[in-house]
């Protein structure tokens, strides 16, 4: 495992950041999930390599910058699921994550966040949060933990229209 050190943070990952991102070109793609993402962090960098990872796995990505952005385009567009950061300006990431489950109650969310204390994480969870991942993080188990609440979400979907 490689630590990065991106955006003054410690992100985990198990290759490079320059081999994830020839990994991760259009031409390495394994397909088209069609499934829209939307990437909501203040830091680019983490953007950056979040969007990088899931474009490899077939994603569609959008990005916003902060929590009032992510609620505006969780208003105008159709996300599958969200990764959203707490700490960030403007609205923080619990009251987006409220904001935007007020509006779209069965939209998944993944918090994604440096705070990693029990009474963050359960407001996580209180405030309708699928997942929560304490950062440094491994994008490779992002995405494996984004695949996994996709699939709950399918499953239920398709129970629901029996």
């Amino acid at each position: 495992m490689w630590l990065s050190h991106l955006a003054g943070k410690n992100v985990t990952c198990d290759r490079k950041p320059t081999e994830a991102y020839k990994l991760c070109d259009n031409s390495g793609r394994k397909g088209i999930n069609m499934y829209k993402l939307l990437i909501v962090d203040d830091e680019s960098a983490i953007r950056t390599l979040i969007a990088k990872y899931a474009a490899f796995e077939g994603y569609e990505i959008e990005e916003a910058e902060n929590g009032m952005q992510a609620v505006e385009k969780c208003r105008q567009n159709n996300y599958d699921l969200v990764i959203l950061d707490i700490m960030m300006p403007e609205l923080d990431g619990f009251s987006a994550g409220r904001e935007i489950k007020k509006n779209s109650p069965d939209l998944p969310i993944i918090l994604l966040s440096a705070r990693g204390e029990e009474y963050d994480r359960i407001n996580g969870f209180e405030i309708g949060a699928d997942d929560y991942v304490v950062k440094p993080f491994s994008p490779k188990e992002l995405m494996l933990r984004v695949n996994a609440v996709l699939k709950r979400v399918r499953k239920g979907g398709r129970q629901a229209e029996e």
